[in-house]
């Protein structure tokens, strides 16, 4: 490691041409478990892995209008794993470059571009080597686009891409995309988007061919008139899709995306995945695979003792759109022992509340039930072919044993795609369909002083040209005023109706009222009514809810609150529901470098009669934390967590510290503690160890870590100790 970094320090003056930049990042992970399991019987298992990761690039103004890209990365893995008498090798290799040139300005401008990705592997146990065909994955785009001030906009792509393996015994994939897109805003109220794409796929493994056409134009409208109190909305989407395939071989499947209206997800806490609702989070199915939607998969969580169950979701438009499989995207690769560690449930729906598991099976196209793809970052989940309103992927988060390397430390989910892979029948097949979406929205302000007002909203979807169709009506009114200097009331009345080809109408009527009253800047409390009153073809359903909550900063420094929940009602099919949630908390500030936090919460659920089996759900937890930094250099804390009810007695405590002992912070040492006390099942399991940072110069570091893992239970000792070391070299 010392050498590295020499080495590249001393490779820096070389590489500071205007515009140069490089990285160099060497690790290495070493790790061994001893277990003893309650017949005595030891087994032992270790790794070795010693990593490599380096990354050039270039950008350079050619001419004022001229730019060109370039950069590339080469990473290494290179190590071993043993199991008592087993040891396994591994030698991966990925190449990565990529080249694009710009001309023009941003009002005219194009280029072409060329990346391509290649990953190659050797793996060997006790001896036996196997080397698996190399991957490519390469793209060639050509693109051009026109945005004129006042005027429509136009953007067209050429693309091609080749997935193969140097075998050709695998994959060997051409995809030829072209693509052109215009916008249009004539006024600030007005939106018009158009655009067309030609998709032609070659798979020449299997001699299947398909061809795609879709076209797309959207018109939105908004604005907002009578001296604002009106404000309204509508906005229009339709599609085209025709697609064609020839089969001439066997072996081939069709791919056909499902676009779903609504992104949904949540992370488990007291309910279980059977019975949970899901919240809208429209990034999941934004169409961008690269961005973060929320959900962290890395292990993380799990070191920190969170295992609770990530689940992305979405809604289709109908109940009757065909999946069997489902893509869930990732912000990076994973090699193949790390993906594999990874568990999925598919999950279907009809209201977004009662959820049915569903059998994973073996898509179309062939492989295991989940994989993940060769060449991209996506996990392929294959599942019996369902049609459902709903649809959901549950996730936990990735093992703290697994694995030691930072860089899975976070693994954030970007995109949920859907889709109904088929088997390409021998012959031409052909498919026409046209679907689209009509949103409507107004809101008036009858009158200003309280705010009342009238709300509508309207959703029109429709598919296989209009022979399918989803619609939902929203009416509402509301107020909202603050009737004294301490005193402020609201509330709300609406009801939505929905209803669709071969579904039948849905009604939910829904009232809430508030009152809230802070007569102090520190002291609030208040007080919320509210109720839900559901129409299905079922039966007729209605729930009541009643919730409060009190604040109050004692002293400067001192904040106590409370809240307190009770619910009642009725089912569609008879069923009894109760609910009650209550906590307290405090914090404490005795002084800037001391900070102290304590709570307690208990919610119970009940669902009885119907006919049904009962369920019944609590959750008593208690939870404290203490913080201490008495000057810049130093700092610690603590927590801890009880659950007392609901779950077996368990105990979870965490204790942290950190030390920077070099002005200017060039060296951070810390040392990490945490401990989990499981008295109902006899386990304890306690992971702990210092971890160091070396600021060496701006941009380059040196990471350290050493940890040690035990878990005692009575059918199984474990004791597991790991040591990592990662190097950052940053050039310019």
């Amino acid at each position: 490691m010392a050498l590295l970094a020499l080495g590249a320090g001393a490779l820096a003056g070389l590489a500071r041409a205007d515009g140069w930049s490089a990285l160099v990042q060497p690790g290495y992970v070493n790790s061994s478990t001893t277990t003893t399991d309650a017949a005595g019987n030891v087994s032992h298992t270790g790794s070795s892995i010693f990593t490599q990761q380096y990354r050039l690039a270039l950008g350079q103004q050619i001419y004022p209008l001229v730019h060109l890209d370039l950069g590339g990365t080469y990473s290494w893995l290179l190590g071993n794993t043993t199991a008592d008498a087993t040891r396994n090798d591994l030698n991966a290799k990925t190449w990565t470059g990529q080249g694009r040139l710009t001309l023009g300005s941003q009002v005219l401008n194009g280029g072409v571009s060329y990346d391509r990705q290649e990953q190659g592997s050797t793996t060997g146990t006790n001896g036996q080597v196997f080397r698996a065909p190399d991957v490519v994955r390469e793209g060639y785009l050509a693109f051009a686009s026109w945005h004129p001030a006042d005027l429509p906009s136009l953007d067209l792509h050429l693309n091609r891409t080749n997935s193969y393996d140097k075998a050709r015994v695998g994959t060997d994939l051409t995809v030829d995309e072209v693509f052109l897109g215009t916008r249009y805003t004539p006024t600030p109220q007005l939106d018009l988007r158009y655009s067309a794409r030609y998709t032609d796929s070659a798979d020449h493994l299997h001699a299947v061919d398909s061809q795609e056409v879709a076209n797309s134009a959207n018109v939105s409208w908004s604005d907002r008139t009578l001296d604002g109190r009106l404000s309204m909305g509508v906005g229009y989407n339709i599609g085209t899709r025709y697609s064609r395939t020839i089969g001439r071989g066997s072996g081939g499947a069709v791919f056909t995306q499902q676009f779903p209206i609504t992104g949904l997800s949540a992370v488990e806490t007291l309910p279980t995945p059977d019975r949970i609702t899901l919240n809208p989070n429209p990034a999941l199915i934004d169409g961008d695979t690269n961005t973060s939607a929320g959900l962290d998969l890395g292990f993380a969580a799990s070191a920190s003792g969170d295992i609770a169950g990530r689940e992305a979701g979405a809604q289709l438009a109908d109940a009757t759109t065909p999946v069997n499989v489902l893509y869930l995207w990732v912000d990076r690769s994973l090699p193949p022992e790390i993906a594999a560690a990874f568990t999925f449930d598919v999950w279907r729906s009809d209201d977004n509340t009662t959820w049915t598991r569903l059998n994973q099976a073996a898509p179309p196209s062939g492989g295991a039930p989940v994989q993940f793809s060769s060449f991209q970052n996506r996990f392929e989940i294959g599942i019996e072919q369902v049609q459902a309103r709903y649809l959901k992927v549950v996730a936990r988060p990735l093992g703290a044993g697994v694995t030691t390397d930072r860089r899975f430390a976070n693994v954030l989910v970007t995109e949920l795609q859907l889709l109904l892979v088929a088997p390409a029948p021998l012959g031409a097949r052909s498919a026409n369909d046209t679907s689209g979406n009509l949103t409507t929205s107004a809101k008036y302000v009858i009158q200003r002083s309280w705010n009342f007002a009238y709300d509508f909203g309207g959703f029109l979807a429709h598919s296989d040209g209009f022979n399918r169709k989803t619609f939902s009506v929203l009416n509402g009114i509301s107020m909202a005023r603050r009737v004294a200097s301490s005193v402020a009331v609201s509330a709300r009345l609406d009801r939505s109706d929905s209803a669709g080809t071969g579904q039948d109408h849905e009604a939910l009527s829904r009232a809430s009222a508030s009152l809230t009253f802070d007569p102090l800047p520190t002291l609030a409390t208040g007080a919320t009514y509210s109720a839900l009153l559901s129409q299905k073809n079922v039966g007729t359903g209605l729930t009541n809810g009643l919730s409060g909550f009190a604040r109050a900063d004692l002293y400067q420094g001192v904040t106590v609150s409370s809240n307190v929940g009770l619910s009642y009602g009725t089912n569609e099919v008879g069923q009894t529901l109760q609910g009650t949630l209550y906590g307290v908390s405090a914090s404490v500030t005795p002084h800037r470098t001391l900070a102290l936090t304590a709570a307690y919460n208990y919610t119970t659920s009940s669902v009885t009669g119907g006919g049904l089996a009962d369920q019944n759900d609590s959750l008593g937890r208690v939870e404290g934390s203490v913080s201490f930094s008495p000057f810049k250099a130093l700092y610690l804390a603590a927590s801890a967590s009880r659950y007392t009810s609901g779950r077996p007695p368990s105990t979870l405590a965490n204790f942290t510290g950190g030390f920077s002992p070099f002005p200017g912070g060039d060296l951070l040492v810390r040392f990490g503690y945490s401990e989990t006390l499981d008295q109902a099942a006899s386990t304890r399991t306690r992971q702990y160890g210092p971890t160091a940072r070396w600021n060496i110069r701006p941009g380059s570091f040196l990471d350290l870590g050493y940890s040690v893992e035990e878990s005692h239970s009575p059918a199984l000792d474990s004791n597991g100790r790991a040591f990592t070391a990662n190097l950052t070299v940053a050039l310019h």
